[in-house]
């Protein structure tokens, strides 16, 4: 529910494009697109590093 303003978040923080992320959660850039069209989701671990990461 919340992993896309996670990931949008962290994009505003640290990076410039998604695939940035993806390499920080050991996804690949497809995983992150798939995520922000809701098709599939992070697992737990890589939804709380982001969660953490952004406060």
């Amino acid at each position: 529910m919340y992993t896309n303003k996670f990931i949008d978040d962290y994009k505003k923080q640290n990076y410039v494009q998604y695939k940035q992320i993806a390499h920080d959660l050991g996804v690949s850039p497809r995983m992150i697109t798939e995520v922000r069209k809701g098709r599939t989701d992070l697992n737990e671990n890589q939804i709380l590093m982001l969660a953490q990461a952004v406060g």
